[in-house]
Protein backbone atom coordinates (compact mmCIF):
# COMPACT_ATOMS: atom_id res chain seq x y z
CA UNK A 1 0.00 0.00 0.00
CA UNK A 2 2.72 2.15 0.97
CA UNK A 3 4.66 1.91 -2.33
CA UNK A 4 1.18 2.50 -4.79
CA UNK A 5 0.29 5.62 -2.97
CA UNK A 6 3.54 7.05 -2.78
CA UNK A 7 3.37 9.07 -6.04
CA UNK A 8 1.14 11.81 -4.65
CA UNK A 9 1.45 13.14 -7.85
CA UNK A 10 -0.68 11.12 -9.61
CA UNK A 11 -3.24 11.14 -6.69
CA UNK A 12 -6.98 11.47 -7.33
CA UNK A 13 -10.06 12.31 -5.43
CA UNK A 14 -12.49 10.08 -7.82
CA UNK A 15 -15.47 10.79 -6.00
CA UNK A 16 -17.27 11.95 -2.80
CA UNK A 17 -19.71 10.17 -0.47
CA UNK A 18 -20.62 13.32 1.65
CA UNK A 19 -19.91 13.16 5.46
CA UNK A 20 -19.85 10.25 8.05
CA UNK A 21 -21.45 10.42 11.18
CA UNK A 22 -18.58 11.17 13.99
CA UNK A 23 -18.30 13.95 16.21
CA UNK A 24 -15.88 15.88 13.78
CA UNK A 25 -17.15 15.08 10.75
CA UNK A 26 -14.73 13.40 7.86
CA UNK A 27 -15.77 13.52 3.98
CA UNK A 28 -15.43 10.18 2.31
CA UNK A 29 -13.89 10.04 -0.34
CA UNK A 30 -12.49 7.29 -3.66
CA UNK A 31 -8.87 7.80 -4.24
CA UNK A 32 -6.81 6.73 -6.91
CA UNK A 33 -2.99 6.50 -7.84
CA UNK A 34 -1.86 6.36 -11.24
CA UNK A 35 -5.89 5.25 -12.11
CA UNK A 36 -5.03 2.39 -9.51
CA UNK A 37 -8.63 2.20 -7.30
CA UNK A 38 -6.93 2.57 -3.91
CA UNK A 39 -9.51 1.21 -1.58
CA UNK A 40 -10.15 -1.82 -4.06
CA UNK A 41 -6.00 -2.39 -3.92
CA UNK A 42 -6.32 -2.99 -0.46
CA UNK A 43 -9.20 -5.04 -0.75
CA UNK A 44 -7.20 -7.33 -3.07
CA UNK A 45 -4.07 -7.14 -1.31
CA UNK A 46 -5.80 -8.05 1.59
CA UNK A 47 -4.69 -5.21 3.82
CA UNK A 48 -8.37 -3.81 4.28
CA UNK A 49 -11.53 -5.00 3.83
CA UNK A 50 -15.19 -4.60 2.40
CA UNK A 51 -17.93 -3.38 4.73
CA UNK A 52 -21.22 -3.06 2.94
CA UNK A 53 -24.08 -1.17 3.92
CA UNK A 54 -27.76 -0.42 2.76
CA UNK A 55 -27.56 3.42 3.39
CA UNK A 56 -26.51 4.00 6.73
CA UNK A 57 -27.23 0.27 7.88
CA UNK A 58 -24.55 -2.14 8.15
CA UNK A 59 -25.32 -5.22 6.35
CA UNK A 60 -22.46 -7.16 7.65
CA UNK A 61 -19.83 -6.88 10.89
CA UNK A 62 -17.54 -4.49 11.00
CA UNK A 63 -14.10 -5.77 9.80
CA UNK A 64 -10.80 -5.73 12.17
CA UNK A 65 -9.10 -3.24 9.98
CA UNK A 66 -6.23 -2.80 12.40
CA UNK A 67 -6.07 -7.26 13.22
CA UNK A 68 -2.76 -9.05 12.04
CA UNK A 69 -2.65 -11.42 9.58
Amino acid sequence: MQERTRDIGSLRITNTHGYDRMEEPRLLIDLSVGGVDVGRHGIEAGYLAAWPHNGSRAMAPKPDWCAEG
